[in-house]
């Protein structure tokens, strides 16, 4: 699945390439923004800074994904502005995130392995709060039922997406113009192939 994925990604690359650099600088800039203001204009410390831009970008974050999970989709009209879709459910969102933050950590804290798991099923969680419109209880709940069977092919994303970030950085960093792209339609595909076997439908 993981090379279908990826071949469909790289498609998905070459279409959307431009849009999809503005995806992701949106993100990075509203991060910096963010951390400077904490940073400079309140004086806060470099961990309550990190901390709180987490926090704070958090609906940026989640929307630069959905975008790629709509360009994924063919959906028309994804741009930046969809980036901000999910500030509708800003509270909702951080408190899935924080839950899966919590229970994440505390299998973390048992021997690693069932943190791994834990992060794997539930990392979905809030994305589906955007997507399906659920509450924090109810997008764990659907991640986990989503990724049951899915969650070794998770982790081969995943270790195939850091691979292919690093190597691609070598050669002075010009191959991450292709690659981080590529990481991000390669989420949003996996994900929506996730939903689709999972007898979701997929607008």
């Amino acid at each position: 699945m993981v090379g279908e994925v990826y071949g469909e990604s790289w498609r998905l690359t070459r279409l959307h390439w431009l849009t999809s650099w503005l995806l992701v600088f949106t993100g990075m800039v509203a991060s910096a923004i963010v951390g400077f203001v904490l940073a400079e204009f309140l004086g806060l410390g470099r961990q309550s800074t990190s901390l709180l831009t987490s926090v704070l970008t958090l609906p940026v974050n989640v929307g630069v994904f959905m975008s790629f999970v709509r360009l994924a989709r063919g959906e028309p009209e994804v741009g930046v502005n969809s980036v901000l879709d999910a500030f509708d459910k800003f509270v909702p969102l951080c408190i899935t995130s924080v839950a899966v933050w919590l229970v994440t950590v505390l299998g973390l804290i048992l021997f690693i392995v069932p943190g791994v798991i834990l992060a794997l099923g539930l990392g979905f969680a809030p994305y589906l709060v955007i997507d399906r419109n659920l509450d924090a209880a109810q997008a764990m709940r659907a991640s986990w039922d989503l990724m049951l069977g899915h969650k070794f092919e998770a982790f081969l994303l995943a270790v195939a997406s850091i691979l292919l970030v690093a190597v691609s950085a070598i050669p002075l960093g010009l191959g991450l113009l292709l690659s981080i792209p590529m990481v991000s339609f390669a989420q949003g595909v996996f994900y929506n192939r996730v939903v689709s076997r999972k007898g979701l439908d997929v607008a």
